[in-house]
């Protein structure tokens, strides 16, 4: 297996992160990124990290730190791909180990994450690093602007 390294993003990964991101449906713009990490890089409270393999972008993390009223600081993983060629390598654990790592940093109390249900592997990843599934909580969301870019 090659070696794994695991670093927060830059510019330089904008390219891969949103190619990275359509193989989960998801079309998003290398112009999309910019916004986005400019947003994060300003916002303590914000991680992105990628991983490489043989100085290959294959898998990024996004994490953010909530702090609520009357309630510990929670963290909320809301974005987590690994390239289809390179799963059950590790990559996926080993992402979500350091952001794991980074929210302890910060005083969290947990981390929660949502994942559609037709990912079974991604939950039973969750599942063996420890995360359980609370079912009787509902996710709700919803539209508030439509998006033109």
């Amino acid at each position: 297996m090659e070696e794994i390294n695991i670093r927060k993003a830059d510019v330089k990964d904008f390219n891969f992160i949103a190619s990275l991101s359509k193989q989960m449906g998801y079309e998003v713009s290398i112009e999309d990124v910019v916004c986005r990490y400019s947003y994060m890089v300003n916002n303590s409270n914000s991680l992105l990290l990628v991983a490489e393999e043989n100085q290959e972008v294959v898998g990024w993390i996004q994490s953010e730190v909530h702090s609520k009223l009357g309630k510990y600081n929670f963290a909320m993983i809301s974005g987590l791909v690994v390239d289809k060629n390179h799963r059950n390598k590790g990559i996926g654990t080993e992402l979500i180990l350091n952001t794991e790592k980074w929210c302890n940093k910060r005083g969290c109390y947990g981390v929660s994450l949502s994942s559609g249900k037709e990912r079974k592997e991604a939950h039973n990843l969750y599942k063996k690093l420890g995360y359980i599934n609370k079912e009787k909580y509902y996710f709700f969301y919803k539209i508030l602007n439509k998006v033109t870019r």
